[in-house]
């Protein structure tokens, strides 16, 4: 934590005092930005799991025997399934990079294919 004793050895440094309130504003723009994400992100983990065990409770009661999801197993959960999926979106790009080329022939080849393996098998 900053105290006043702080800023005011910063002062003596030879800091001005605009770039220090500056530097205190965006910190403390930043870290309300993160609470509020933080604090939007636990509601909505909340209503999920209200939701959710409600689902389980109706019709997977034995899943829900031991004790109800709560909000932060369900946030754990969903960073553990995002991580999952970012690895294994790594790991099907390395596995199947594309599309595979094939070959395709027009119809008029293919015809003048067909007609010359029948003058062969005639042997003409």
């Amino acid at each position: 934590m900053v105290t006043k004793n702080d800023i005011i050895a910063r002062l003596q440094k030879g800091e001005d005092i605009d770039a220090i309130a500056a530097e205190f504003t965006n910190l403390l723009n930043d870290a309300s930005r993160e609470y509020a994400a933080k604090h939007k992100k636990n509601a909505a983990a909340e209503e999920l799991a209200v939701a959710f065990n409600t689902f389980l409770e109706s019709y997977y009661p034995n899943l829900t025997k031991n004790a109800p999801i709560t909000p932060d197993e369900l946030i754990e959960l969903f960073d553990a399934l995002s991580e999952l999926a970012e690895t294994l979106g790594d790991l099907t790009s390395v596995l199947s990079p594309g599309k595979p080329e094939t070959k395709s022939k027009s119809k008029e080849d293919m015809d003048k294919e067909t007609i010359e393996a029948f003058l062969r098998s005639l042997q003409l």
